[in-house]
């Protein structure tokens, strides 16, 4: 599963930008919630305003029962403030006197809102047609003269509620956008050292001189990005000491093989050695025998060929390691591996097999390092099998990989031991016998070829190890579970 990251950034800007979503959206509920109750008892003021001043105004009117003026005030009343729907006068028996009603008084808004014989005002919702009125009752004096109705249309207040409450919604949004543009740029100028810090330990490569980041500022990033670089100076230096010692640690390792292997590089070159002595006594005490000179000849020259071929192999081996890179034949690092240890494969009469399967491309490594592991991992099998048995050696090319098998009929690795042994110093050998660096090391080797080193053991049958190279030279990947 590919791991998805999340920006700091973007962590910083969502955390501001819902914080002052939150807080705007709160601010616009309590503004709509205030300002609408404020419109709407400021309104209501007004109506009342209205409506009182027009009852103490026809009084005088209403006594002298002057219906003229008392239309003109009606009149009036909706000319002033148009969202007044209507309006109208009753005597003191709910009987109407003037009403705004061009089409009409309808009958039914004088029962609508009785307003009592204590009561100095009365509003109450009401319906007409498919208008919804807030109607307001006013006695004139005090109700022996009458009552004054005026009705104003609902929608008209929430209208007006709703224009000053978009208004304080546009003021609040515009404040948002700015928040959220600030919270965008504060949150880049903060993170922004902390992902050159990021962008920095993605491309870190120790080989390579260390990259130094130049603080911005003098607070805790600042102080993180002084850190940071100490760090990788330390880093570097670990490496290199690391990899000084794991140098060392492999030319070790090659030494302790090359004792192992030295009685049988020694039988390797006495052998011809005998041979040739043999040959040159028997020449020399009959030098004019040509016969014999061309007997001997092409014997004398091929021994001396084995001889070479020998020293050049352990001189090729026992060199200090280089750090080169280049194309590898597999095929014939193997042979040149089990010349140096052909003494011990007969000596414990060990049986080789090889099984080539196709044309074995080259790869790219270090030829070195390849055949010392090479070497470890044939002298394991030959140690598990003092008895004799059979030593198989397999090639095969499959999917741009290069799979090598080398598999025993030794007494296998017990179950106990098979979690522990790529572990540095660990050995199953009696004291004496082995360094515990030979498959740990081997590990290693095949890692920074970007390659794979696995195992099967079966106590009492045998164990193979599975060697896996690339094609073509890659950098360190994930150890696959087995080939």
């Amino acid at each position: 599963m590919k791991f998805l990251r999340i920006h700091l950034q973007t962590k910083f800007s969502v955390a501001v930008i819902t914080v002052v979503l939150f807080f705007g959206s709160v601010n616009i509920y309590l503004i709509y919630q205030g300002v609408s109750t404020a419109l709407k008892k400021e309104l209501q003021k007004r109506l009342i305003y209205i409506a009182k001043n027009l009852a103490n105004n026809c009084a005088t009117p209403i006594l002298y029962e002057d219906i003229i003026t008392l239309q003109k005030m009606v009149d009036e009343v909706l000319v002033l403030d148009r969202d007044i729907g209507y309006c109208f006068i009753l005597d003191q028996n709910n009987k109407i006197i003037v009403h705004s009603f061009a089409d009409g008084f309808p009958k039914e808004l004088i029962a609508a809102n009785i307003l009592g014989a204590n009561d100095s005002l009365q509003i109450k919702l009401l319906s007409s047609g498919d208008e919804v009125y807030r109607d307001i009752a006013i006695p004139i004096l005090s109700g022996e003269l009458g009552i004054v109705r005026v009705g104003v249309r609902q929608h008209q207040i929430q209208s007006q509620i709703q224009r000053v409450v978009i208004t304080f919604v546009a003021m609040v949004v515009l404040f948002l956008i700015l928040g959220i543009l600030g919270a965008v740029i504060i949150a880049r100028f903060i993170t922004k050292p902390i992902s050159n810090i990021v962008e920095v330990a993605e491309r870190l490569d120790l080989e390579a001189h260390p990259v130094r980041i130049k603080p911005t500022s003098r607070d805790e990033i600042g102080y993180l990005t002084v850190k940071f670089n100490q760090m990788i100076q330390r880093l570097h230096r670990l490496y290199h000491q690391l990899k000084d010692s794991q140098q060392k640690l492999i030319q070790t390792e090659k030494m302790a093989a090359l004792g192992v292997m030295a009685a049988g590089i020694a039988h390797e070159i006495n052998n011809p050695l005998a041979g040739l002595q043999n040959a040159i006594r028997r020449i020399l005490a009959s030098p004019s025998n040509q016969e014999q000179l061309h007997r001997y000849q092409p014997m004398i020259q091929s021994a001396l060929n084995h001889i070479a071929e020998v020293v050049n192999n352990l001189l090729g081996f026992a060199h200090p390691l280089e750090d080169v890179v280049e194309p590898v034949d597999l095929e014939d690092l193997i042979e040149k591996a089990l010349l140096l240890v052909a003494y011990r494969l007969e000596k414990n009469r060990i049986t080789l097999k090889k099984e080539i399967m196709g044309k074995i491309p080259a790869i790219w490594g270090n030829p070195q390092k390849l055949q010392q592991v090479f070497i470890n991992l044939i002298l394991n099998a030959i140690d598990t099998m003092p008895d004799g048995g059979t030593l198989t050696i397999a090639y095969q090319e499959n999917n741009g990989e290069v799979r090598l098998r080398i598999s025993d009929t030794g007494e296998g690795i017990p179950d106990e031991y098979q979690s522990r042994i790529f572990d540095p110093f660990f050995t199953t050998k009696p004291a004496g016998k082995g360094t515990g660096l030979g498959l740990s090391v081997s590990y290693q080797i095949i890692r920074s070829h970007g390659g794979r080193l696995t195992f099967s053991s079966t106590q009492g049958k045998g164990t193979t190890f599975c060697i896996c190279l690339p094609v073509k030279n890659v950098k360190e990947k994930e150890v696959s579970p087995a080939c």
